[in-house]
């Protein structure tokens, strides 16, 4: 039986463990040859299928040479997952000391990283097509925003009764790098549609990684509460659903935001027709068929 990402050649970044390892090693059992960008050192693993770089995704310099060496060992690029990225609370309340540290650090590793990382990207995906998907949050899109789905799929999450809205209280500077992840991703997908590759955003809920868990004080090791395991999603879970997005091939949504909530069946929802840019969608025009503004 042919694997659904058989001979496609994929980047992770953020890969050297939680989220990232688990995206590349489902993409990798899924067929594709996959290589992972982390500016943590660990021993680089490579058994022909995956294989580990470490670069710092925030500087020029790095992203060109590691980009340059893993599409060497991969011989070309077909999909790209931005995944890299950094949680810190903060709120306005914090006052301004260390702000516009907190500020930077949080924007380079969260959106300055994808950025850049695309551009080096752009030269392989425009020459046969290909897919960006940029990892989101649910902070920019919960089970009520901006449409609400029906809560008898899932009754027992928190907001089955009371809508969720967008945000998060305790967390600014992270939501504000993550909606303009978010933003960026539709200026992508329609810059790059005509071009052959798809671009979205997978916007998931809390999830069990070691970052998660260290924002909540605990330990890579440490077991979870009956709540907390009920409460956060399985990376394996997520990882199948973005090797299925990533399975709709060219003619698949682009510009959508695939969300992944907990306590909500973990599954590939349709595409939403207001965000989607189908198939052979025409970039002069907008989605409601007029010729978009020129100033």
């Amino acid at each position: 039986m042919t694997q659904p990402l058989s001979g496609r050649r994929a980047i992770v970044t953020g890969g050297a463990g939680g989220l990232g390892r688990a995206f590349a090693r489902s993409l990798a059992a899924a067929g594709a040859r996959v290589a992972t960008i982390d500016v943590t050192h660990v021993a680089d693993h490579d058994d022909g299928q995956l294989r580990g770089f470490r670069a710092d995704l925030t500087t020029q310099e790095d992203v060109v040479d590691v980009f340059d060496r893993a599409t060497a060992w991969l011989g070309g690029l077909d999909l790209l997952v931005n995944n890299a990225g950094i949680a810190e609370r903060s709120t306005p309340l914090d006052g301004v000391d260390g702000t516009a540290e907190l500020f930077g650090r949080m924007l380079e590793a969260n959106l300055l990283s994808a950025v850049l990382c695309v551009r080096a990207a752009a030269q392989h995906l425009l020459a046969q097509g290909g897919d960006i998907v940029n990892v989101v949050t649910d902070h920019v899109h919960t089970c009520w925003w901006p449409v609400p789905v029906d809560h008898t799929e899932a009754p027992e999450c928190p907001w089955a009764e009371q809508p969720r809205r967008p945000g998060s209280v305790g967390m600014d500077i992270y939501d504000a790098s993550k909606w303009a992840l978010w933003g960026i991703t539709r200026t992508w997908a329609m810059t790059l549609r005509p071009h052959g590759v798809r671009v979205n955003a997978l916007s998931m809920g809390a999830t069990d990684s070691p970052m998660q868990r260290a924002h909540i004080g605990l330990g890579p090791d440490d077991e979870l509460s009956a709540d907390l395991a009920a409460a956060w999603l399985d990376p394996a879970a997520v990882g199948r659903i973005l090797v299925e997005l990533l399975a709709e091939g060219a003619r698949g949504r682009s510009g959508d935001s695939v969300a992944v909530w907990p306590h909500h069946p973990e599954m590939l929802r349709a595409p939403a027709p207001e965000l989607d840019l189908p198939w052979g969608w025409d970039p002069t025009t907008d989605l409601r068929g007029r010729r978009p503004a020129t100033t």
